[in-house]
């Protein structure tokens, strides 16, 4: 079979097969003239295999869209298998390995930055600036009426005081470790005539979600629903004193569980609480140091 080559000084010209593939000089200006055939047209490419690229690509972090690349580019290869004219080997394998790569790091991304305690260090880039850290570990809270003060001991340098004078509960000390994402905060609610439990429990609980600090882990300024009885663990009380006694309480407000020890006691005539909370995942690690802090916080009278 013949080739038919033309020449770049327009001469036509015939060659036989047996020269394919050879270099031959054109007859009329010594030009030399490859006679390899051209290669066939790129083949059509795969949707499959593109929509695998894409969605890898475009999804990264969000995890249904790398495991939607990979399933995509494993549809792809299997058509291109069976039809020699369609293509993009490469672009379903790519889709694959991309998917793959980011399906970890999205999964990394929602349960390894807890686990290694990384997504501390983007609270305390952010929120530092709202805490106040005294070199003293033993702090004060605001001044309350009857010439009191709320005094706390911190477990730790880590915990700073943050004040909030919009809260709608009494006066209060608020205190964050933001590395721990965990919390305390100490009120003393006005005396009521209180002869049950009960009835102590939910005055506390009720005071602790009108504070800024429930409803900013809540992330709502909506009212937040009350827990239910399944939720609340009573730990220690006392039966001839209801406002002496510790309970716990699972919040499922916001998008993250937290427990926080209650410690009610009174004290210069006052109900005074002092909780203390974290993740439901950190809390047991967290706990000891927490009951510790709360069972020695008191009133002192102001000097």
């Amino acid at each position: 079979m013949a080739i038919s080559l033309t020449c770049a000084c327009g001469a036509i010209l015939e060659i036989d097969d047996t020269f394919r593939g050879q270099k031959i000089p054109c007859p009329d200006c010594n030009r030399l003239l490859d006679t390899t055939p051209p290669l066939p047209p790129p083949a059509e490419t795969s949707g499959w295999a593109l929509a695998s690229l894409i969605l890898s690509l475009g999804g990264m972090l969000t995890l249904v869209g790398p495991i939607a690349g990979i399933v995509c580019g494993i549809v792809g290869l299997r058509q291109i298998g069976r039809d020699p004219k369609v293509g993009g080997v490469r672009l379903a394998r790519s889709g694959i390995v991309l998917g793959g790569l980011f399906s970890l790091l999205s999964l990394w991304a929602l349960f390894g930055a807890e686990f290694l305690n990384l997504d501390g260090f983007l609270r305390l880039y952010v929120g530092a600036a709202e805490l106040k850290f005294s070199p003293e570990l033993t702090v004060n809270g605001p001044k309350l009426p009857g010439d009191l003060w709320i005094k706390l001991t911190r477990p730790s340098h880590a915990w700073g005081i943050r004040q909030d004078p919009h809260s709608e509960t009494a006066e209060e000390l608020v205190l964050a470790n933001l590395w721990e994402d965990a919390h305390m905060i100490i009120f003393s609610l006005r005396p009521e005539e209180q002869d049950k439990a009960e009835d102590c429990r939910r005055e506390a609980i009720t005071a602790f979600l009108k504070s800024n600090l429930a409803k900013s882990l809540a992330k709502s300024a909506e009212p937040i629903p009350f827990p239910s009885a399944g939720q609340i663990k009573v730990l220690k009380d006392d039966d001839g004193n209801p406002k002496q006694q510790d309970f716990m309480v699972m919040f499922s407000f916001g998008p993250i569980p937290r427990l926080f020890l209650f410690h009610v006691f009174p004290d210069r005539g006052r109900m005074n609480v002092a909780i203390g909370g974290a993740r439901a995942s950190r809390f047991e690690r967290l706990e000891g140091p927490l009951r510790k802090a709360l069972e020695n916080c008191q009133l002192e009278d102001v000097k």
